[in-house]
């Protein structure tokens, strides 16, 4: 598991900002695999890009792990629906 998350104010005000997991697979059959797992933007840093951002970080870092399919589960109507409709 990959995990990619940045910290906002000093360290004794610190809140979570951005999340994203990344979950290689590790079954002998599913070696090509990855899910994106808890792509989190707090609300306060939501339409600047870091949705956009962390989707690009997971991808270059699945690539280098040998991972060509990349999966994730949304509902439908989500907030971030569009993001990964825009995505592909």
């Amino acid at each position: 598991m990959v995990t990619i998350e940045r910290m906002t104010a000093a360290p004794a005000q610190a809140s979570l900002a951005e999340l994203v997991q990344l979950a290689l697979a590790t079954q002998p059959n599913a070696q090509h695999r990855a899910e994106v797992q808890k792509l989190m933007v707090h609300t306060r840093a939501r339409r600047q890009g870091i949705g956009q951002a962390l989707m690009t970080a997971v991808e270059v870092i699945a690539r280098a792990a040998g991972r060509t399919l990349l999966v994730l589960d949304t509902r439908r109507g989500d907030g971030s629906e569009q993001l990964y409709l825009k995505d592909g």
